[in-house]
């Protein structure tokens, strides 16, 4: 009897293949699945990121207007100046006594459709001419 080359081979693959013909295609659907999970793990993560960069750079901006108000410039224009630097913000600038208190605002777009505002105020004491 005269064997055909990669017989053996053959009959192996025809066996595995009618042992685990329900299990094609899985290793897709696991990697899918995994990526799914993974972008919902680090959404909230990058949002959470985004959230406090945002926090600082208002705190930064509030700090910066309220120097500028506090050596003499004029309130609506370091309010102006405010938005140029961070933009979507919106910052309120009053006097209390002594001091220039300014409050910078911004909204934010989150993933998932969501959106919070980031709000930090800053107090300087004026200036004397």
């Amino acid at each position: 009897m005269v064997k055909k080359p990669g017989g053996w081979r053959r009959q192996h693959r025809a066996a595995a293949n009618r042992r685990g013909g329900g299990q094609r295609g899985s290793a897709t659907m696991e990697l899918a699945v995994a990526i799914l999970s993974l972008t919902a793990l680090l959404a909230p993560l990058i949002a959470g990121v985004q959230v406090v960069v945002t926090t600082a750079r208002a705190q930064e901006v509030a700090r910066a207007v309220a120097r500028q108000v506090a050596r003499g410039d004029d309130a609506e224009r370091a309010a102006e100046r405010a938005a140029q630097a961070l933009p979507g913000a919106t910052a309120t600038v009053r006097r209390d006594g002594g001091d220039a208190v300014v409050t910078v605002e911004v909204q934010l777009r989150l993933p998932f459709r969501l959106s919070t505002s980031v709000s930090r105020t800053a107090r300087t004491s004026l200036e004397l001419p």
